[in-house]
């Protein structure tokens, strides 16, 4: 007779840690039925580092922060005044660190996720699969108690900025007791020992930057982001001027094993269906220029992508010309 192991009405969470997947392991002729919400708990991952990026298990020392590092719970975080720390925390749920910034990540569960904000700005795009999960993101002065939303926290001495681009987050004082209650567009203040100041909505400017910052969080592992790999104007011919980036690209390349994906992207300038033939093209020819120093053409992947993942506003000539790059995404480790 054969045996069934039956897991009914309850998520079932396996431990991923690195590359280790603790499983429950049946003897022949058994059977596992799961029922969904079927949740992999995966250590948080580094996906991207930009500028001075520090890292620090409890009591230890900093120590430079590099992408691929796989964060455990008590790790502290902090960038310099070019820094920039992308992390997935898990699959639907990321966050970014921006410059002069101080987290903690308290405590990374399937079930829960607490961070500490010591000072700068965090951005953060949190997804809630089970109802009683507990998301929460605290500062000197500030708790806020998430239900799902895209968010933005600005921590400074004596105030707190929150910003709410979409869901519902519970807002309160580390010392006053009533919440508030921040939803679509708007954001509060919270000054030390005060409560929450009424919710106020955000004007177009902010919502819209806000909103390219938080779409631009990287969910996968970028080894590289090349804004200097120059093309003649709406054209795939690589400029000469680009040979030095694409070296530092390929000695990247060539002390790894990685297998990446060469993403191109536009400014978001003219026809649309042009716009993607052309990023398309130009990751094309980055590919074809890398297969010729020595790359073997089965660890590099291109895509397009055209206007449609902004990093920065199309308004101005500098942000269009942060939205023109080339991204090497690990595809394989």
């Amino acid at each position: 007779m054969k045996k069934r192991l039956f897991l009914i009405g309850i998520p079932v969470i396996l431990a991923l840690t690195g590359v280790f997947l603790s499983v429950m392991m049946l003897r022949e002729k058994e059977f596992l039925l799961l029922q969904t919400p079927f949740v992999i708990q995966e250590r948080p991952l580094v996906t991207y580092t930009e500028g001075e990026c520090f890292y620090k298990i409890k009591d230890g020392e900093w120590t430079p922060l590099e992408t691929g590092e796989r964060l455990s719970s008590g790790t502290g975080l902090k960038t310099g005044a070019s820094g920039r720390i992308d992390i997935r925390l898990s699959r639907e749920n990321l966050i970014r660190m921006g410059e002069n910034a101080v987290t903690d990540l308290d405590r990374i569960t399937a079930k829960s996720i607490s961070l500490r904000q010591g000072e700068g700005q965090l951005y953060a795009k949190f997804h809630k699969l089970f109802r009683d999960q507990s998301f929460r993101v605290e500062t000197a002065n500030t708790v806020a108690g998430i239900r799902g939303t895209e968010l933005v926290v600005d921590a400074r001495e004596g105030e707190t900025l929150v910003y709410a681009l979409s869901g519902i987050t519970e807002i309160r004082s580390t010392t006053a007791c009533e919440p508030i209650l921040l939803s679509y567009n708007s954001f509060t203040r919270v000054r030390d020992g005060q409560a929450p100041s009424s919710p106020q909505k955000m004007n177009e400017e902010q919502v819209v930057l806000f909103r390219d910052r938080i779409n631009a969080i990287h969910s996968e592992q970028v080894v590289h982001i090349s804004h200097s790999l120059l093309f003649e104007p709406n054209s795939a011919v690589m400029l000469d001027e680009s040979r030095p980036e694409l070296e530092q690209v390929f000695a990247l390349l060539e002390k790894t094993r990685y297998s990446v994906e060469i993403g191109g992207h536009t400014a978001l300038v003219g026809d649309a269906a042009a716009m993607y033939s052309l990023s398309l093209a130009r990751a094309e020819a980055v590919r074809d220029e890398l297969t010729g120093m020595g790359i073997r053409a089965k660890r590099l992947s291109v895509q397009g992508y055209g206007a449609a993942r902004p990093v920065a506003d199309n308004d101005t000539e500098e942000g269009r010309a942060l939205n023109r790059r080339v991204e090497f995404i690990v595809t394989e480790p």
